[in-house]
Parts: structure tokens; C-alpha cells; sequence
């Protein structure tokens, strides 16, 4: 894992090692500069695989081509061999190098060969072209912008604001659809206009100071409801490929650890790699006994310590905790922001910066398991689209078979929907300042139609939810040197389970259905049947009533109550009803509190020349 940096035409090394040190933290162990005649390229190196011969940019043989690469390819070893037997020499051990050949020999459609977690620059000396691209999901990040005919990239956006030549602003319809609606992270614009994201499963050319952005995949999963393929046969495909997938994630050459949150998708990864180590009597990037990290919340309402005891007992691994408090929140506050680049839709994704910072102690790289209840259907909301949609089908016998199996899930989640509209609502828009929503009410964010499971997964994994979460997990583990790995966005079990009908992911009233069938004698027995989800999270609202002098400090300042976006006055009234139970909107106050923020570290700052 590392952070990349870069620029076409003009050659200025002093700015070029500036944007590096910005991102020093996603690469402490080493950097490297390549700068020629209409390119500079530089990279900061986490160091995971050939720790001695990896050092980047790395070259082709004649050196006409160089790339600079933030990322895993979990198939190298499958595409350097058969890179080799097509009369291509490899200098290094690295998983970097298949790319270089792997684009002489295939150009951009190298990108469908690759399995892994990317972010790559490939500057081609002979086309004078930059070849940029990001993996399917996004897991990794890239950024850019345009200045007349030169192009500059960056991992982060704060390497980027390192060139004056940059002129940016805070971008207010990104900050009113955050504000109003909690969108973010959707399309390619980003809260600093001018500045851009890379999508995911896109890759982009930059020649002739033209840029060309253009899709390489997209997320297809089966619409259809029911499928009379083998049902035992199925299930242990998909067990095959999710261990298949864990174990290609453990290649690493530094020591591997993994996060559990007691829930299901990390509880099912922490249980895989004990199922491996068992049966090969250790693993080398592990050892004999894998590390597991965890955030406890004793006493909280979002505590899941009973279920991350309960795969401690079962497999006894080596845990280590963490307990977030308040006071270590209001400490780093600045700093998370600073790392996270951009608003982050609640203070949950703390807990995680908390899991991160507990992980440096031990190793470098950690599984997580994200992606998982996008891709499985795991959240409540889903039974009732599918539901839904059995009814929009007329499939009446599934739809009264899956209704009554999952009616402990379904009858509450609609009961309380149905409360949600008699009690005291906080409309985010009535403290927004009126020409604010005025100018920018007319804003639209578009997606597909997604009346069907299938396509809501779509637009959670490639649109709406995951890009986000993806954002969170790449940030807090990289602001502490950690590569943080994603099995269930594995290539290959992706492109098994899109094929998959609706019906193996919600089934008998179980999300989820066919992870929890092919891990049945893998996973515990209390993770495997466990009905409700909690999210990873603090307990936000408790934290925010008993905190409510901070909050109301940071609303009652002056810089607060200078902005254009929100009328100050309202905005602690409303904040002063919460604190004493009126409201349990607790994530408004937190997009106000985070906007605010944002601004202080990356604008009132910047200007004042101050650094975080």
C-alpha cells in the first residue's frame, strides 16, 4: 500500500516532493521520484511484498514505460507467469511490475486481468500519454485536477492543494446535498471544486492536454428470483471462492492481522483463516495464531463484545481491544478530519479510526469485511425491497413463506418506520440559511430505478453506500500506516456471486443465506445466527447529549455563525432541544459540526498558513 503523486508537463521537483511529504503517512518506509520531459511521478512506499526490490516508479525494459502503483494484485503470480512464457523479463518480485508488462502487452485491457485493490499512474514515454485508472469498487483512491493542459493526480486531495496553481473553493452543492440529504461520495466531484475523483471501475488517458474518462466493468447482478441450479452444489461453490479469496488476501511478506467487529462479515473472515491455519498448520504472514482487533463499548447500546468474546473462545486468537472514548474524539477531531479529506456522514467511522490505530502497534496489514452487506444483502432494509418485489412479481407463495420467516425482522423495521412519521423530526433544510437552499434546491443526484433486489445492491455497492465506506477504511488505515484488505470485493467471488439469483441472498427469511450456508461449520453457531445487525458505530447520540457543552461551544463560535450555509442562531436552539431529548437526529448535528470542521482545517487554515 502507498500513496502516488504526479503531474503532466511543466517540471517542478520541489512541488513534486512537497505533494509526496503530504502523504507521507501512507508511505513511511521509502519514496521514489521520476521526472522526464512532460512528466513528474512521485511515491511514498508502505512496503508489503519484495520488501528489498519494490522500490517505484518501476520500468519496462527499456524504461519507455514507468508506473507508480498504490494497491494489491492478488493474481500476480498467475499473470507474471503467463506474462513470462509471452517473452516479458521481470527486474523485480512485485506485484507492480505485472502491470507494466501487463499494459505492453495488453494496453488499457490489462485492467480486466487484475484482481486486486488499485490506484495506478503509467506514463507511456513513446505516446507521451498518462494512463490512470482505480479498481472495480474503488478501494483504492485517486484524485485529480485540471490546470489549462496539464493534469496533476494525487492519492489524497490535500497533496493536490499543495499547488497554487490550484484554485479551488468549498463546493456548495456538495456541501447542501451532504447537508440536506447526507449524500456524499457519489459521482466524480468532490467538496473542493475543481478537484475530482477518479470512479471507480474507470480508467482515464490524458494525452495531447486532452482527458478522456472512460468504464472498464460494471456490476451486473441477476435480476431473476429463483434458479433451479443445485443447491448443495451452489453453496459449496460459493464457500470455495470466499476462502479462495481470504487466502489469496493473506499474501504478504509483512505480518497480517484482521478487524473484528463481532459481526458477521468479520466474524466469517477471523473463522476462514483459522479454518486455513488449521488445515496448513500455520500460515506465514499470520503465524500460528492469527491477531484480531476489536472496539468495545461496554454498556452502550451498540456493544457487541458477547459476540466477539464468543469467536475469541471458539478459535483463540491472539485479541487485542480498544475502548473510544469521548475525550479521545474531541482530541483528534482535527486530525481525523484532516485525514478523511472530505465530511464523513457520522462519528462511527471513529470507531474504526480507533480499530486502526490499535492495528499499527502489531502488524501492517489488516482483513476487514467490507463490502460484504452490499454484496449479501445484509442490511434489514433489503428483506422489505425484496418482499416488495416478490409482490410487484405476483410470486405470492414465496412472498408469504419469506414474509413469515423473517416477520421478527420485517414487523419491527416497518413498526418503527411507521413511528418515524409521528415523531419530532429535525428537517436539516429549516437551519440552513434560505438563499443557501434557494441557490442550490434545485440539485439533483440521479440513479437507476432499483424496485428490484438486485438493483438496489447495484446502486449501494457502485453509487451510493460502499464508495463511502471505502473512503472511511482506505483513510483510517492509511493515516496509521495500515493496509486494510477487502476479501468480499475480491474479483473473482464478485463475479460468482452477481450471477447468483436474488433468492440465495435473502432465503428462508436469512440475509445473507448462502454465506451463512457455506460457513455453517466454519463460522460459530451464535455469529451464524444472529437476526439483528448493529453497525460499526459509536454510541453517537449518548456521546453527543453527554458532550453537548462541545458541540454547542464549536456552534456558538465565531467562525460558526460566519458561514453562508446555516443560521446559527437555529442551529443551537435545535441543538438545545436535542440535548435534553427531543430529537435523536443526532447525525444532523454531526454533518454541521463536520462541515465546520472541514472548513477550519482545510480552508481557514490553509489560508493562515497553519498545518495540521
Amino acid at each position: 500500500m502507498c500513496g502516488i503523486v504526479g503531474f503532466t508537463g511543466k517540471s517542478n521537483e520541489t512541488l513534486l516532493k512537497k505533494m509526496a511529504e503530504t502523504i507521507r503517512h501512507r508511505g513511511p518506509d521509502g519514496e521514489g521520484f521520476f521526472i522526464s520531459e512532460g512528466i513528474s511521478l512521485g511515491h511514498r512506499r508502505l512496503s508489503i511484498i519484495d520488501i528489498a526490490g519494490g522500490d517505484q516508479p518501476i520500468f519496462n525494459e527499456d524504461k519507455s514505460i514507468a508506473i507508480i502503483f498504490n494497491g494489491e494484485i492478488y493474481n500476480f503470480p498467475e499473470l507474471k507467469e503467463e506474462l513470462l512464457k509471452l517473452g516479458h523479463s521481470f527486474k523485480t518480485k512485485t506485484d507492480t511490475e505485472v502491470i507494466v508488462h501487463g499494459y505492453e502487452e495488453w494496453g488499457t485491457e490489462v485492467l480486466r486481468k487484475l484482481n486486486g485493490m488499485f490506484a495506478f499512474a503509467v506514463w507511456d514515454d513513446q505516446k507521451k500519454s498518462l494512463f490512470l485508472a482505480r479498481d472495480r469498487f474503488g478501494i483504492k483512491p485517486l484524485y485529480y485536477a485540471q490546470i489549462g493542459a496539464q493534469l496533476i493526480f494525487a492519492s489524497e486531495i490535500k497533496a493536490l492543494l499543495c499547488d497554487p496553481e490550484i484554485k479551488t473553493e468549498p463546493n456548495e452543492e456538495q456541501i447542501f446535498k451532504y447537508l440536506a440529504y447526507r449524500v456524499h461520495d457519489v459521482g466524480s466531484e468532490t467538496f473542493f471544486t475543481n478537484i475530482f475523483r477518479l470512479p471507480q471501475a474507470h480508467f482515464a488517458i490524458f494525452e495531447n492536454g486532452q482527458l478522456s474518462i472512460k468504464r472498464y466493468w460494471q456490476f451486473e447482478p441477476n435480476e431473476n428470483i429463483v434458479d433451479e441450479a443445485d443447491q448443495q452444489e451452489r453453496i459449496e461453490r460459493f464457500g470455495k471462492e470466499f476462502i479462495d479469496s481470504v487466502e489469496r488476501h493473506l499474501i504478504s511478506d509483512v505480518p497480517v492481522g484482521t478487524c473484528l467487529s463481532g459481526g458477521l462479515d468479520s466474524s466469517s473472515v477471523v473463522s476462514v483463516i483459522n479454518h486455513l491455519i488449521c488445515q496448513k498448520g500455520g500460515i506465514e504472514s499470520v503465524g500460528a495464531k492469527q491477531k484480531t482487533f476489536s472496539a468495545l463499548f461496554p454498556g452502550e447500546v451498540n456493544d457487541e463484545t458477547e459476540y466477539i468474546e464468543a469467536v475469541v473462545k471458539r478459535f483463540g486468537p491472539e485479541p487485542h481491544y480498544t475502548w473510544p472514548k469521548t475525550t479521545d474524539f474531541w482530541s483528534e477531531l482535527e486530525k481525523f478530519v484532516w485525514h478523511q479529506d472530505e465530511p464523513v456522514i457520522s462519528t462511527g467511522p471513529f470507531a474504526q479510526w480507533e480499530v486502526m490505530k490499535l492495528v499499527q502497534k502489531s502488524v501492517k496489514v489488516v482483513l476487514d469485511g467490507q463490502g460484504g452487506d452490499e454484496l449479501l444483502a445484509g442490511y434489514t432494509p433489503y428483506f422489505i425491497i425484496y418482499l416488495r418485489d416478490l409482490w410487484r412479481r405476483k410470486a405470492y407463495g414465496t412472498l408469504l413463506k419469506e414474509f413469515v420467516k423473517s416477520i421478527d425482522l420485517v414487523v419491527p423495521f416497518a413498526w418503527n418506520f411507521f413511528k418515524e412519521k409521528f415523531v419530532a423530526k429535525l428537517d436539516p433544510k429549516l437551519l440552513l440559511q434560505p438563499e443557501f437552499v434557494e441557490k442550490n434546491q434545485q440539485v439533483v443526484f440521479a440513479h437507476g430505478a432499483a424496485d428490484t433486489l438486485a438493483k438496489r445492491l447495484q446502486r449501494d455497492l457502485c453509487e451510493t453506500c460502499l464508495p463511502a465506506i471505502l473512503r472511511y477504511e482506505d483513510r483510517n488505515s492509511m493515516a496509521f500506516s495500515v493496509e486494510a484488505r477487502v476479501p468480499f470485493l475480491d474479483t473473482k467471488l464478485v463475479e460468482y456471486v452477481q450471477a447468483i439469483p436474488e433468492s440465495w441472498r435473502i432465503r428462508h427469511g436469512w440475509n445473507r443465506w448462502i454465506l451463512r450456508q457455506a460457513l455453517k461449520n466454519i463460522v460459530p453457531d451464535q455469529i451464524l445466527k444472529r437476526r439483528w445487525k448493529v453497525g460499526f458505530t459509536v454510541p453517537e447520540v449518548d456521546w453527543m447529549r453527554r458532550d453537548a457543552q462541545h458541540f454547542q461551544e464549536i456552534f456558538g463560535s465565531a467562525p460558526f455563525q460566519s458561514r453562508p450555509y446555516w443560521d446559527a442562531a437555529k442551529v443551537l436552539s435545535a441543538f438545545a432541544e436535542f440535548a435534553k431529548g427531543k430529537y435523536n437526529d443526532s447525525m444532523v448535528f454531526w454533518r454541521l459540526l463536520n462541515v465546520e470542521m472541514w472548513l477550519r482545517v482545510f480552508f481557514d487554515k490553509m489560508k493562515s498558513k497553519e498545518v495540521v
